[in-house]
């Protein structure tokens, strides 16, 4: 997600993003046993249950990751969060440049 959010402030086209994200998303499938998920009940990191992808399944998962990406692409403030986060207009300015280049 992080360089998605490089990705929309280089003003990338959505779709491109999002295409991006599934063969990230593959790759990272083809790398099994990284092992750690996040538990939202403990709120605590826990060993994962990696899952083995055959070809189609992993396909089903991109396909049904990607309208999620899309509609996290279309509704969300990547410089607004960036805001938040302390990053201040000048150098939110200066990453753009930087990324544009």
């Amino acid at each position: 997600m992080i360089v998605s959010m490089l990705l929309v402030l280089a003003d990338v086209e959505p779709a491109a993003i999002a295409e991006c994200y599934a063969d990230g998303f593959r790759r990272a499938a083809s790398h099994r046993g990284h092992g750690l998920g996040y538990d939202p009940n403990s709120k605590q990191w826990v060993p994962a249950e990696d899952e083995v992808w055959d070809p189609e399944g992993l396909e089903r998962a991109v396909a049904d990751r990607t309208p999620m990406v899309l509609e996290w692409l279309r509704t969300a403030d990547v410089a607004g969060y960036l805001h938040e986060a302390g990053i201040d207009a000048e150098r939110l300015s200066i990453l753009r440049r930087l990324l544009a280049e």
